[in-house]
């Protein structure tokens, strides 16, 4: 997609190809952040906690994230539409237009989560001295 787009010098949009990328891009990042929160938090419960985990708990953690990114990109798109995706750059995104989207369908929950990740792995440094 960004190869040929990068080759002709501009992106076909709207397209559908413009819209699975923004989509991919909008899942990709969100599935990310949750997983590294869900790894970061599963990490404090055991070192810090001392909490014996279930046997299945990655498959809870994993439908966790799932069900949470689905809500997210579901909102996201559902309220606004797909028309929000559009060229950004050389590729396709939420577009510079609609910047509450932005915040509310990825911004938010990264810096949310980077802040937590830095605090909960902070407190796991300090209990292992």
């Amino acid at each position: 997609m960004t190869l040929k787009w990068a080759k002709d010098t501009f992106i076909t949009a709207p397209s559908a190809i413009c819209y699975a990328q923004g989509m991919v891009q909008l899942i990709g990042t969100n599935i990310i952040d949750w997983s590294t929160l869900a790894i970061t938090l599963h990490t404090f419960a055991i070192l810090v906690l001392q909490w014996n985990a279930p046997v299945h708990i990655a498959k809870y953690l994993s439908f966790g994230v799932l069900t949470i990114v689905a809500f997210i990109v579901g909102v996201t798109i559902g309220v606004s539409g797909l028309e929000i995706i559009g060229p950004v750059g050389l590729w396709c995104w939420i577009t510079k237009d609609y910047k509450a989207e932005q915040l509310l369908g990825e911004y938010v929950w990264m810096w949310t989560i980077l802040v937590l990740t830095i605090v909960f792995y902070g407190i796991d440094f300090l209990h292992t001295l």
